[in-house]
């Protein structure tokens, strides 16, 4: 996709009433605003009520620009949450399995505890399903993925149990962290993070 400019400058009697000056934003400094616009909008009006209108009118850009690179709002949230998400490609080469969950979960408590971050689970829990399917694909479905592959590895290993490879396992942890969120707010303790490694996952998949 191509960068993002911003054509919709303040006409010069505008920016002489608001005391503000011409500017032009562009690539990153607009995608930046764009991205904020939308958490802020999914703060106060939820996923369902969400529109490309509200997102433009909140970074002070034309809605014909959003539409140029994102051809929904399903599209645009998705960018944006993937903009937030510090969830690493792959797993390092050699590592434990104790290692390798804790990485992972980490990642998703440093993304939930983000300046954004405290709108995923409100978004993961939009009834109409959209946003929801966001969330999952963008931040649940992949952490759940790179713990079965850590998972897998621990039972090549001889550190895990083949048996304890099950999709509700795997789920566990990151269903965990979004509930604690839920529940308790932000930020997740690091203790929290290493208690639920430890207390209550190793102990689940152990030989």
């Amino acid at each position: 996709m191509g960068a993002v400019v911003d054509r919709d400058v303040q006409r010069p009697d505008t920016a002489k009433e608001s005391g503000a000056v011409e500017t032009r934003r562009r690539g990153a400094v607009l995608e930046k605003a764009i991205f904020d616009a939308v958490f802020e909008e999914l703060r106060h009006v939820g996923y369902g009520k969400l529109s490309m209108d509200g997102v433009a009118n909140r970074a002070r850009t034309g809605k014909a620009g959003l539409y140029r690179r994102w051809s929904s709002k399903e599209t645009l949230v998705l960018d944006a949450l993937r903009n937030v998400l510090p969830i690493p490609g792959e797993l390092p080469a050699e590592g434990n399995v104790r290692d390798d969950v804790l990485m992972l979960l980490r990642c998703m408590q440093t993304a939930l505890n983000s300046a954004h971050g405290a709108v995923l689970p409100e978004a993961a829990a939009d009834v109409e399903g959209g946003c929801a399917r966001t969330v999952r694909d963008c931040v649940i479905q992949p952490c759940r993925e790179m713990l079965l592959q850590a998972l897998e590895r621990g039972v090549d290993q001889g550190s895990v149990r083949a048996e304890a490879v099950t999709p509700m396992i795997v789920g566990l942890g990151p269903s965990m962290l979004i509930g604690r969120v839920v529940t308790g707010g932000v930020p997740i303790p690091e203790e929290y993070v290493l208690s639920l490694v430890d207390d209550v996952l190793m102990p689940l998949i152990r030989p």
